[in-house]
């Protein structure tokens, strides 16, 4: 796959929720802002009782409202009520589906991957100049920024450091040290706004995959969304 086929089909509100829809090859990619109350997308899903007794066990709302919203999400793009568990890594699968299921969630966004064919790594971050101010601490010397402005050289640390927790959901592996177990080695970018493209990502994690993974990314008005696949 290349860049191309990191198609955006609609980025637009529906129903006063901001919500993408895009495609990477097999892989189909979904986000939501949480805007809606907790109690209204409780009540669109089926088997509202046994997702109350789940969120009653979460103390903080926020926890809440992120674990109902993926639920939701789910439910509104696939029109089915599949339950999630988790391994004990703390990777999600379907109880009942061999599809594969990748999950992010970031103050007020939820947003989920699914393929029929092979494992994939989801990340969304909502956009903060934080992960540049830290890059030095999961980033090595010489992995390359875009140095072009001030906002690029945020928008790129924060691009590395979301591929770097999709690739991480992709390899399936505890204890990883992103600073010096996975590295970019380069970009490609589809335009000159540097909104779509791809890294070429090193990774001595799992050798099981390939020591050089493609991580996609896709910049929205208040977000990365990054994909990592095999």
């Amino acid at each position: 796959m290349d860049f191309s086929e990191w198609k955006v089909e609609r980025s637009r509100f529906v129903e006063g929720k901001h919500f993408l829809a895009a495609h990477c090859g097999a892989v189909r990619i979904y986000a939501m802002k949480l805007s809606e109350p907790l109690d209204m997308m409780l009540d669109c899903l089926p088997n509202k009782a046994r997702y109350q007794a789940k969120i009653d066990t979460f103390k903080a709302s926020s926890r809440k409202l992120e674990w109902i919203g993926v639920r939701f999400l789910l439910y509104l793009v696939r029109g089915l009520d599949e339950e999630i568990v988790y391994k004990e890594n703390g990777s999600p699968i379907f109880r009942q589906s061999d599809v594969y299921i990748s999950i992010s969630h970031s103050r007020g966004w939820a947003s989920v991957a699914l393929c029929n064919e092979h494992p994939i790594g989801l990340d969304l971050e909502k956009k903060s100049p934080q992960a540049f101010r830290i890059h030095t601490h999961y980033m090595e010397t010489g992995e390359p920024l875009w140095a072009e402005s001030q906002q690029l050289l945020e928008d790129s640390s924060l691009a590395v450091w979301s591929g770097k927790e999709a690739a991480y959901k992709l390899l399936d592996k505890e204890g990883v040290d992103f600073k010096k177990q996975m590295k970019v080695i380069d970009y490609h970018r589809s335009d000159g706004a540097f909104t779509d493209g791809f890294m070429m990502m090193k990774q001595s994690v799992n050798a099981t995959f390939a020591d050089t993974l493609k991580v996609y990314y896709h910049f929205a008005d208040e977000y990365v969304i990054t994909l990592a696949v095999p």
